[in-house]
Parts: structure tokens; sequence; C-alpha cells
């Protein structure tokens, strides 16, 4: 979504999980973590949602999804990218695995303490920062949508229903969700490019795992994703599945697939 509000000329290409294509070499020279979401800026590659976001608003057509430096609310603006990365990530992985929480040794403390954080923060509304819609309100709202699917927060409970119906009705969001469709549509197997319905996008592949790279150095950015297709829908199932049924590896420790792992 945040390359739909800033507008910028982009591409997508699909790693299909189920197949194992983040294993490819080609892809993991790209991001060792053999993790979606990568993005291409040229010969620049950033991995880490955090940080490709706050990649993306680092140029001036960005300018109003983050206040700029000098303005006291941009280190707010950070601290919620980190946040959502290190805290609510890891409070979701918390309720999901059924772990047990220990505030005094998890940095994140536990899931009630993170949502009561983020319920006084979204409570003056509408965004995060007030009137101003910034980058950290993309990178929580996505989180959000996977913890209310989860069923980790009521669809009902204020004020993240309000805030949820807001992001939703943004017209970033709604051709973001079109183009998810159009992914959708294409990604159970077929290949080649199509055009989308966004002005901005340039092309959708579905490549095979010797192309990763193919377009890199050409303008504007290069944006790996997921196969969408029923993505959220089953990352969730399999998040509700491994509450009971944790992955034994051995010794004391557990640990648990994903999707496509």
């Amino acid at each position: 979504m945040a390359l739909e509000d800033i507008g910028s000329e982009y591409e997508l290409k699909i790693v299909d999980l189920r197949q194992g294509a983040q294993k490819a070499d080609d892809y993991r020279r790209l991001n060792p973590m053999m993790k979606v979401l990568t993005l291409a800026d040229g010969e620049t590659v950033v991995t880490e949602t955090g940080a490709i976001i706050l990649h993306l608003v680092d140029n001036p057509a960005a300018s109003d999804l983050i206040p700029q430096r000098g303005d006291p609310r941009r280190a707010a603006c950070i601290k919620w990218l980190f946040f959502v990365g290190s805290n609510l990530a890891s409070a979701m992985r918390e309720r999901f695995q059924g772990w047990t929480p220990n505030p005094c040794y998890n940095g994140w403390g536990d899931f009630d303490r993170v949502r009561d954080v983020m319920s006084a923060a979204l409570t003056p509304g509408p965004w995060l920062l007030g009137e101003q819609f910034t980058v950290a309100d993309i990178y929580l709202a996505a989180d959000l949508r996977i913890a209310r699917m989860g069923d980790l927060i009521a669809a009902d409970l204020a004020p993240f229903a309000d805030y949820l119906h807001r992001i939703k009705s943004r017209s970033a969001f709604i051709r973001t969700h079109e183009i998810d469709a159009r992914v959708a549509a294409r990604s159970d197997g077929a290949s080649g490019t199509f055009c989308s319905v966004s002005p901005g996008i340039r092309r959708i592949d579905q490549t095979s795992n010797d192309t990763y790279v193919s377009s890199r150095g050409e303008s504007g950015f290069v944006l790996f994703v997921p196969t969408v297709s029923n993505f959220l829908s089953e990352l969730v199932e399999w998040l509700h599945r491994a509450r009971y049924v944790p992955h034994r590896t051995g010794g004391a420790g557990s640990s648990l697939r994903r999707p496509g792992s």
C-alpha cells in the first residue's frame, strides 16, 4: 500500500512460497533470510518491512507520508515503525502460539500491554499522529488486519474497528486490494505479465526461479511479494493450528513451520 500512496512506478514479482521459490539461489542473494517482502530499488536491495517502508518515503514524492526532519512528530512516526515490527509482531506470535508471557523477560511485555498501548495512541484519532496519515499507519494496519482475522482483536473493538474502517476507505487501500485480487487470479500456476488496474504499476510477474533479478536496474521499484491467493487466510489458519500443534525440534525448545517453509 505504501507504493500506491506514493504513486511511484513499480512492478510486483510473485514469490511462490508453496513451491519453495524463496529458497532459490537468485532470491537468496537478494534476501538471505528467504522472506518476503523484498524491495529492489535499482542496485539497492532492502529487506525487513519497516526498513522498506522507511526507504520508500525517503524521497520528496512521499513527503506527506512522514513528518519532515525537524518536526518532533518524525521521531514518533519512526518509533511506530519499530514498534510494529518488534512489539506487535512478537506479541501476536505469543498469543497465536499460546505462550505463557513473561513481561519481565519479553521485550514487548505481553499482548494485552501492546494492545493497550495501541488503543491509547489510536483513541484520539483519526491516525497514529493525529490528522496526518503516515507510513506508520500503513504498517500498523497491515498487522492489525492479521490480528483481527486471527481473532486476537474483536471485529467491533474500539478504537481498532473504526481505525481499520478508515484505512479500508482510502483510495490506496482500495487499489491495493484490487491488485491483490488480480494477482490472486493469476497466481495459481499461471505465468507471464499483465497490466494492473493501478496507474503506478508497470507489470506483475509470476517468474521462474532464475529470473528474480531480471528487472533490477530499470526505472521504478521492484517489490517481491508472496503468492497472494488466500495467503492471509492460510497464514491465520496455520497460526491457529500452531497454538495446539507445536513442531518439536528436539531438546527443550520447539519451533513452528511457517507456510511454505
